[in-house]
C-alpha cells in the first residue's frame, strides 16, 4: 500500500513539474488559453488518481 502512495505522490510531483513549464511558454495573449489547458490537465490527472484509488479499494476488499 505504501508503494501505491509513493507512485501517486511521484505522479503528482511529475504533474506539478510539467505544469511549472506552462508559465515559461505562455505569451501574454495566450495566458487565459494556457490557464484553461492547465486546469483541464489537472482535472484529468485528479480524475485518474481518484479512479485508481477506487479500483484499488474495490480489489482490496
Amino acid at each position: 500500500m505504501s508503494e501505491l502512495m509513493t507512485t501517486i505522490c511521484n505522479s503528482i510531483i511529475a504533474i506539478l513539474t510539467a505544469l511549472s513549464q506552462f508559465d515559461i511558454m505562455a505569451v501574454d495573449n495566450n495566458k487565459l488559453a494556457v490557464a484553461a489547458e492547465v486546469m483541464a490537465y489537472c482535472g484529468r490527472a485528479v480524475y485518474h488518481i481518484i479512479r485508481m484509488i477506487e479500483i484499488i479499494a474495490v480489489s482490496v476488499k
